[in-house]
């Protein structure tokens, strides 16, 4: 896909966010219109590259190609700019995450169960380890729920 370059205020993809995202608006505008102005010079037809971008760049797809090649940034770029194209922020929750969840990869459910069975045992190592401890954070804990209550 074409777009144009993420770096053009020095700025890596993921970090493309607030202050930094209206910075880089404006100089990927300033871009789009010269390359439009290039491309009108060289071409007399109407299919036009810039059409293109411009698209891109409305419907959010320069944020979806981006994330393919930028796989550091995928999971920032999901959250910062992908996810709203298809849920608004507050209809995002557990089970917005847990349905997108199942497209992480191919045995996603797999990988989720074995990573808590992980925890679970680390956490159990954990505590054979420092019993005592564990078992006054335990206590504590409970009088704090019974005090919240």
């Amino acid at each position: 896909m074409q777009h144009p370059p993420y770096w053009l205020t020095r700025k890596s993809i993921d970090k493309l966010v607030r202050e930094e995202l209206e910075a880089f608006k404006g100089v990927h505008a300033e871009l789009i219109t010269a390359f439009e102005k290039e491309e009108r010079s060289f071409r007399r037809n109407d299919i036009f590259n810039t059409k293109v971008m411009h698209k891109g760049w409305k419907i959010g797809n320069f944020w979806y190609f981006s994330a393919l090649d930028c796989l550091n940034g995928l999971y920032s770029l999901y959250v910062s700019h992908i996810q709203r194209i298809f849920a608004p922020t507050e209809d995002s929750g557990p089970d917005f995450d847990r349905i997108v969840s199942a497209y992480w990869s191919s045995a996603s459910a797999e990988f989720i169960a074995t990573k808590l069975n992980d925890k679970e045992a680390y956490s159990n190592r954990l505590c054979e380890r420092f019993a005592p401890e564990c078992d006054k954070m335990e206590k504590d804990d409970d009088r704090g729920d019974a005090a919240n209550e």
